[in-house]
């Protein structure tokens, strides 16, 4: 920060994140650099960059690459950032929704972006809502709104978190794909 800046964002990169060992000392460095960003009152780290070896001339590698790249570039994201994927099923959640309106209206997500399927029943109900403060629901920063996810485990898969609504099957799908997630009761 000191050198660059505090608009510059910081990411720490490394590769080979399948090693436990690794992983292990991931967790460590970017929990101490939090600490020490905390004790200065500034945000020493941004976010972690995976890095991956391929060799282009692989057909299946090459196949893997653009793949990744043009799902990535189909909706829109920044592969940087994390994504927060936010859903309350078909009949979606209002206090969910709700919540995610504010993030919207006040652009609170610049350092993260949000996948969100609040359900087709409310999806017009949050557009227009979202109309009277002069925001288009296609046009909100790092936020991409779905009136329902059809491919739930390419989204999750990508996503970083989940915030969702506590049914069983939905806990069991979030178990099966290991990822951390905050679950609202229904």
């Amino acid at each position: 920060r000191e050198v660059f800046g505090k608009n510059k964002k910081l990411f720490y990169n490394d590769n080979n994140e399948g090693n436990t060992f690794k992983q292990e000392a991931y967790v460590k460095i970017i929990n101490k650099l939090k600490e020490e960003g905390l004790k200065q009152n500034i945000n020493l780290i941004d976010g972690f960059g995976m890095q991956s070896h391929y060799w282009g001339d692989d057909p299946e590698n090459k196949e893997f690459m653009n793949n990744i790249y043009t799902f990535y570039t189909n909706l829109g994201l920044d592969i940087q950032k994390p994504i927060l994927l936010v859903f309350g099923g078909s009949q979606g959640a209002r206090a969910i929704n709700n919540a995610i309106i504010k993030i919207a209206k006040s652009k609170a997500n610049k350092s993260y972006q949000i996948i969100w399927a609040p359900g087709p029943v409310q999806y017009n109900i949050i557009k227009e809502e979202l109309e009277k403060n002069n925001i288009g629901i296609d046009n909100i920063p790092n936020t991409k709104v779905y009136p329902y996810i059809y491919n739930m485990e390419e989204m999750m898969n990508i996503s970083d978190l989940f915030i969702c609504r506590a049914g069983a099957m939905t806990i069991n799908e979030v178990s099966i794909v290991g990822k951390p997630a905050i679950f609202i009761p229904l």
